[in-house]
């Protein structure tokens, strides 16, 4: 069992790895911290490891390997259920974590409601991001 502090490390580790921004933020939710990169939550840390939000399909192979599990925080599991615990063992192979963040990072992009903060239909609808 690792404390928050050393999964937070390894999380930024892993981002590193994945050449992702490591400047995330951390808020309290759900009994764990919700990690958010731009704005958006891609993973939780809690007491019992790194959680990654995943697309359906990463979420079946995720939790084929050994150690994987859902995870459930037991105040709100629907909002929770695209999230599944990294296996422990991953936790000292960047490589492999980095493979798995960038699905993630890439499912949460992909899947961002319109309008949300961080949205790239908000950004071009207000003007930004768009080529002129």
């Amino acid at each position: 069992m690792h404390s928050f502090e050393i999964l937070d490390q390894i999380l930024r580790d892993g981002l590193r790895e994945a050449g992702l921004s490591t400047d995330i933020s951390a808020r309290r939710t759900l009994g764990a911290s919700g990690m958010h990169l731009k704005g958006l939550l891609f993973a939780y840390i809690a007491t019992t490891g790194i959680a990654l939000k995943l697309s359906p399909a990463d979420q079946v192979a995720l939790l084929a390997l050994p150690g994987a599990s859902r995870y459930s925080p037991g105040a709100d599991p629907t909002r929770s259920n695209q999230f599944v615990h990294v296996p422990e063992a991953m936790l000292d192979d960047k490589n492999r974590l980095a493979a798995w963040i960038r699905k993630s990072w890439a499912f949460v992009e992909r899947t961002t409601p319109q309008g949300r903060p961080g949205s790239r239909k908000t950004a071009s609808r207000l003007g930004r991001g768009r080529a002129r």
